[in-house]
């Protein structure tokens, strides 16, 4: 728990004040938590510039060489981040005043930490611009992106005649310190050995007038400490790092040196080829990693999880934070959003808001801060979770050019790159073809188990139908003979169970081949449904449910008898599958507008908000055991050949009612 609340103890630093939330997403390790001891030397000037130190408690004081001033950090400060974004040896020194604890941050995870977070950068230039004025510094505020890429080009001196460097050049600003200072050169050339060289500068005393300071370690010991008798303890360089660092990159110029037209354009050639080698090989390795990428988008089992694994593949190729996928729906001839599922359906109508846009158009729109865009839509513009940066509306179109969906990718407080927009229309294509073929293969393979159960249904036909209709014969020869009245209904019953087997069969194979062999015939409804309560009151009462009815006044409809018992089972089935444990089942018929209303409600689980849209689909089950997914299908199936229709109302938790609607016939 120690090093939990140390953690947090970081991102309280005004070097993360307002970032978002990702910030503590980032990985840092507790082994970069130091303690200093009082008097201990942090670092001083001549070292390596390798660590920025945020201060989680202590007192730290800061001595900078080149000007002469000394502050004092404290918790929630930080130091030591100067020369790492100039890109020097230390500077300056530290030392801390009392026992303190920093934690260490190198250079190349405050370069991720700036990339990840834009406010760092901000946060750092807003303060670091405070201590240049407060410290009199007034050269240039170095940019933290650029900075953390210097390329250190040599710097070259020519000795050899008679010039003074008035001002260094903004690329010498960071190396040399002071814009007064000046390098005296010889006044000839080479110097003959025999000559009085007095009038020739010592190259160290004109380093030491470029950068000045080296002499001042013991006054600053004394202003950092105010003890004179601790010096002996202080182990300053007396090297200037600055000095190593221009001696190291100073390179000699022949003053003879001549170079003609040839060689020039050789040397401009060679340094061409070389840039364009190196941006040919920029690109292969971008078009490399994005063919890659092509090949990982590969359709599912089914529409939903081909969707998944494409989503899943531009939040990581392009780095992404937040996305939403939306797909066409023949129906409504609207964009459905399908991915992050949702309790409560969501459609886009075509060219309405940026989704609509892209869609219609079929072109790929990147927006930054859609909010202030004026074709926005709140509803449905932005993915969810989503709250500030750039937003890509990928259409996904097909070979046709048809289209299939539309993506939505977020980044939060990034760009997408002129690059990166290519790659989103070369994979959102690609997205829409795999897409546009799963869809086609789970409509194929849905039409095949159809087909296939269909003939199974027509197997069992022929060989079933024979010897039910034989138990359905001798049972209606048995109920003419003079036995008891319990003994006829039996037999009675046997008959019409025989039939409600044909006619399950019967009707299954209709679905799966899409024919009707349904003859309709006017029908008094309340008789008709008392005989189908009687029937499946044998089947409801083995499942341990109870069936309760409130009949309304009797009309007359156009319907097939056997065909709306079908209907009836199913349903009640599914019923009292829902009720595993049993429980009951409420049945009641009203008149609304010229039609009978058939609500049939159980005390189940009731339907989720996510499969209500594929209730009535051809092999969908909700994972009831042995189910076959064809019930309802069923049902809705014959309802509509008998001029009705069939709808439901379900919560979760609070069970199901189907409503069956049929037009009363005329007299």
């Amino acid at each position: 728990m120690a090093f939990e609340r140390s953690i947090n103890q970081i991102f309280t630093n005004k070097l993360f004040k307002d970032c978002s939330s990702n910030i503590f997403n980032f990985n840092l390790s507790n082994r970069n938590f130091t303690e200093f001891k009082e008097g201990d030397i942090i670092f001083q000037a001549g070292d390596t510039s390798n660590f920025i130190y945020l201060v989680i408690s202590g007192e730290v004081k800061v001595k900078f060489r080149n000007v002469n001033r000394v502050i004092t950090k404290s918790a929630q400060d930080f130091f030591g981040d100067i020369e790492i974004t100039r890109n020097t040896n230390r500077t300056s020194s530290a030392v801390a005043m009392n026992d303190s604890t920093l934690y260490r941050i190198d250079k190349g995870t405050f370069n991720k930490l700036c990339t990840s977070e834009n406010q760092i950068i901000s946060n750092y230039q807003s303060i670091q611009e405070i201590e240049l004025k407060e410290n009199g510094d007034n050269r240039p505020r170095p940019d933290i992106p650029s900075v953390l890429k210097l390329d250190s080009s040599p710097i070259k001196l020519n000795i050899f005649n008679r010039v003074i460097k008035d001002e260094p050049t903004q690329d010498d600003s960071d190396t040399i310190s002071d814009n007064n200072e000046k390098i005296f050169q010889p006044s000839t050339g080479l110097p003959d050995e025999k000559d009085d060289t007095s009038g020739i500068p010592d190259l160290d005393s004109v380093i030491d007038d470029i950068i000045p300071g080296s002499n001042q370690d013991d006054a600053l010991k004394k202003e950092l400490l105010g003890d004179t008798e601790d010096f002996e303890n202080w182990n300053f360089s007396t090297v200037d790092s600055e000095s190593e660092d221009i001696e190291e990159r100073i390179q000699f110029e022949d003053p003879e040196l001549k170079l003609d037209k040839k060689e020039i354009e050789k040397i401009l050639s060679e340094k061409y080829n070389k840039e364009l080698n190196q941006l040919r090989l920029s690109l292969a390795q971008s078009y490399n990693s994005l063919f890659e990428t092509i090949s990982k988008i590969l359709p599912g089992i089914n529409v939903f999880e081909t969707c998944e694994k494409i989503v899943s593949v531009f939040l990581n190729h392009f780095k992404a934070n937040f996305s939403s996928l939306f797909i066409v729906d023949e129906k409504t001839s609207a964009l459905e959003k399908l991915l992050p599922v949702s309790n409560k359906k969501l459609f886009v109508p075509f060219n309405e808001g940026l989704t609509g846009k892209a869609a219609a158009n079929k072109r790929i729109i990147v927006v930054r801060n859609p909010v202030r865009d004026f074709r926005y839509k709140a509803a449905y513009d932005i993915p969810d979770g989503f709250k500030e940066g750039s937003v890509a509306y990928v259409p996904l179109n097909d070979a046709e050019n048809k289209l299939i969906g539309v993506l939505q990718l977020g980044r939060t407080l990034k760009d997408f790159t002129k690059e990166q927009e290519e790659g989103l229309k070369i994979l959102g294509h690609q997205a829409g073809i795999v897409l546009r073929h799963s869809v086609i293969n789970e409509g194929l393979f849905r039409q095949e188990k159809i087909s296939a159960f269909g003939s199974i249904s027509k197997f069992l036909m022929q060989d079933i139908k024979s010897p039910i209709l034989t138990i359905k014969h001798y049972s209606n020869l048995v109920s003419r003979i003079e036995v008891p009245e319990q003994i006829k209904k039996v037999f009675t019953m046997l008959s019409m169970q025989a039939n409600s087997v044909v006619d399950l069969m019967q009707s299954t194979f209709d679905f799966s081949e899409g024919k009707s062999s349904i003859k309709l015939q006017k029908t008094g409804f309340n008789e008709q449904l008392n005989n189908i309560l009687e029937l499946l009151s044998e089947y409801t009462e083995s499942k341990n449910v109870k069936l309760f009815k409130k009949i309304g006044d009797n009309v007359t409809v156009n319907i097939e008898p056997r065909r709306f018992y079908v209907v009836c089972f199913q349903i009640i089935k599914n019923a009292c599958e829902a009720m595993p444990a049993g429980g009951k089942v409420f049945i009641n018929s009203e008149i609304v507008n010229q039609n009978v209303v058939l609500n049939i409600r159980d005390e189940g689980i009731g339907i989720s908000e996510e499969i209500k849209g594929d209730i009535f689909s051809a092999f969908f089950s909700s994972g009831k055991e042995n189910a076959s997914g064809l019930g309802l299908a069923i049902s809705k199936y014959l309802i509509e050949l008998m001029n009705g229709s069939i709808t439901f109302e379900s919560k979760a938790g609070k069970g199901t009612i189907i409503k069956i609607m049929l037009p009363i016939a005329e007299d």
